[in-house]
């Protein structure tokens, strides 16, 4: 007995979506119907045949927003491997969609979930880093937990501002690295390239140097 294909859903915090296209561009979501809202199935289209690869029952259920997360109708669901939900020539012919990519839908979904708490330290490394922008114009904090990562760069940015810092970073892989080219006075950048030239020099004589000041770990 064949396998019954699985729509093209997934999900994200507890609730589904369907991953869809309008016009077969970017791949929109649609939400699970909540209770009282305007509902439709997966396949909405007067006349459109089910696929046999999916449950009937799956396909032509109404569980499904009448529009995507930004507000389009007319959706109908991406192709798995299985092909899309109704019988169509391109069956067989498409990739399956694995991810949404509507950067409007992915926006509003971001807004639909609380930002995480400040940890206990996250205003210590502010500081900390404050400190190093402005003593080296650089700073790497290793060690960022996941959902601090966005709020210690927002933070430091918005420091960087306040004193009218240029501001440039980037986070991942429990780190992140800022700099700021205007951070350092004329006298202060001087000092900086000396030190630098420095370590160059101890360490292409193979001596051993601790780490600088400007890298450290976030606890």
């Amino acid at each position: 007995m064949a396998t019954t294909a699985t729509p093209n859903t997934i999900a994200i915090h507890g609730r589904s979506y369907v991953l869809a296209w309008v016009g077969a561009n970017a791949a929109h979501l649609v939400a699970e119907a909540a209770a009282g809202d305007e509902a439709r199935a997966i396949i909405g289209h007067a006349g459109a045949e089910p696929n046999p690869a999916y449950d009937v029952d799956d396909v032509t259920a109404a569980s499904w927003s009448a529009r995507t997360l930004c507000g389009r109708d007319d959706w109908f669901m991406c192709p798995t491997e299985a092909g899309r939900a109704f019988v169509s020539m391109w069956n067989g012919r498409e990739d399956a969609v694995l991810a949404p990519s509507c950067k409007r839908c992915l926006a509003i979904l971001d807004k639909q979930f609380a930002a995480p708490d400040p940890a206990e330290r996250l205003g210590w490394n502010v500081i900390r880093a404050m400190e190093q922008l402005g003593e080296w114009g650089c700073v790497h904090v290793l060690g960022v937990p996941a959902d601090q990562a966005e709020l210690l760069r927002k933070r430091l940015r918005a420091e960087a501002r306040q004193r009218g810092w240029k501001f440039q970073s980037r986070v991942g892989d429990g780190q992140l690295i800022a700099t700021s080219e205007n951070a350092l006075s004329a006298e202060r950048r001087e000092l900086v390239m000396a030190e630098s030239m420095r370590r160059i020099q101890v360490v292409n004589s193979g001596a051993q140097l601790g780490e600088p000041a400007w890298r450290f770990p976030w606890s």
